[in-house]
């Protein structure tokens, strides 16, 4: 995820990584929906498993918004 295109300066790969931890830790805290994250050509990547059988697209709906307003919180 990255901030809005409105930004004063483009943020640098460093602070891109800060923000998507920062995010990730903020949406795990809330129990809502549980991120992991991995390295894909060396940039920080979040990760959202959606393979489980009984997953269904409210289930993904809840998940988009939750990371939605958390992302929106973070400014």
């Amino acid at each position: 995820f990255r901030p809005p295109a409105a930004s004063a300066a483009p943020p640098t790969e460093a602070e891109l990584e800060r923000l998507n931890q920062t995010l990730m830790t903020r949406v795990n805290a809330s129990g809502r929906v549980y991120l992991t994250h991995t390295r894909l050509r060396e940039r920080f990547a979040l990760r959202l498993s959606v393979g489980q059988t009984r997953t269904e697209e409210r289930h993904l709906r809840e998940a988009w918004q939750c990371l939605r307003e958390t992302a929106d919180a973070l400014g």
